[in-house]
């Protein structure tokens, strides 16, 4: 990795080959050149390499030397438009190379570009791009830039379709939204594919414990859960209690369990731990407590989601 003080000097990071247009089989020679805001090269840089498609690399790590420049050789396997990206460790920049293998040109032939997704878990969609010709025959070796809105996160960024003229990539996204995913050829403006993504809210358990008015209810833990069935810690939860209409002499409390209940409030806020749970019990911080029988509620609302659920508890 980069030293951070050097990698904070780097403006740009650029790209370059003489050789855009290659056989199968050969050798591709790709120099990266890092520079600072005055222009100068900019050496002691590690840069981070990946390629699209089939093609293979010299080395996935390298360091620019005294004038800024780094390079790798690219191995061109089949007729595919094959990208190229390198990428500095500790800064976020980046810059990648389009080489044509084959003069494939794959790109070219494109007249559609449809998408479609299947869910793999509630967080996490894999998403399909298939490219076909005027004819409606799928067009192999054509690379694709895949992009996401909102919180939601996509690998790879850069792909190539394979011989059956198909791509792929994976979103994930922890948040209840919708997401649009974007494919677009990377050299032909305009041409490209969109598919909305709809994520699920993560889920709040409330479990039932049996209550008796004037003593201190058993212990009750809330889950917050993703949709896959992970846990979903540090999530900020606000509890509010609510006794029953029907009871007016009902009273129900948060009761501050250091201060001997000497503080107490009908609404905390609680931050979920590594289980993704918050507990409630004499022996946590907080205890719950009604001082007459009826039916209270307890609504449970998740801060970061703007979501909730409310359990109506039996206090006898």
């Amino acid at each position: 990795m980069s030293d951070p003080l050097i990698a904070m000097l780097a403006r740009t990071v650029a790209l370059s080959t003489p050789d855009p247009q290659v056989r199968p089989g050969d050798i591709v020679t790709v120099t990266a050149t890092v520079t600072t805001h005055s222009g100068k090269g900019l050496g002691g840089v590690a840069l981070r390499w990946s390629t699209s498609g089939r093609a293979g690399l010299s080395s996935t790590g390298t360091t620019t030397d005294a004038a800024g420049q780094t390079s790798v050789q690219v191995m061109a396997v089949a007729p595919e438009e094959v990208v190229v990206t390198a990428s500095i460790s500790g800064a976020p920049l980046s810059d990648s190379l389009l080489v044509d293998v084959g003069n494939s040109r794959a790109s070219q032939y494109v007249r559609r570009v449809e998408l479609s997704a299947t869910r793999q878990a509630g967080d996490t969609f894999n998403v399909h791009a298939v490219l076909t010709d005027a004819q409606g025959q799928r067009v192999p070796g054509a690379a694709l830039r895949w992009g996401v809105t909102a919180q939601a996160g996509i690998e790879p960024a850069v792909t190539t379709t394979d011989a059956s003229g198909y791509a792929y990539a994976t979103v994930t996204d922890q948040f209840a939204e919708t997401v649009n995913v974007s494919a677009w050829l990377l050299n032909n403006t305009g041409m490209s594919g969109q598919v909305d993504l709809v994520f699920v809210p993560p889920r709040i358990t409330i479990p039932d414990v049996g209550m008796k008015h004037g003593q201190f209810a058993p212990p009750l833990a809330i889950t917050v859960e993703r949709p896959a069935g992970t846990p979903l810690p540090d999530a900020l939860l606000q509890l509010q209690l609510h006794p029953d209409p029907a009871r007016p002499d009902q009273t129900c409390y948060f009761w501050k369990m250091e201060d001997s209940g000497a503080t107490h409030t009908t609404h905390i806020e609680l931050v979920t731990d590594d289980t993704g749970s918050v507990t409630i019990g004499t022996s946590a911080l907080w205890a719950l407590k009604a001082d007459a029988p009826g039916q209270m509620s307890m609504d449970v609302n998740l801060v970061s989601e703007g979501m909730g659920a409310t359990r109506i508890l039996e206090v006898q």
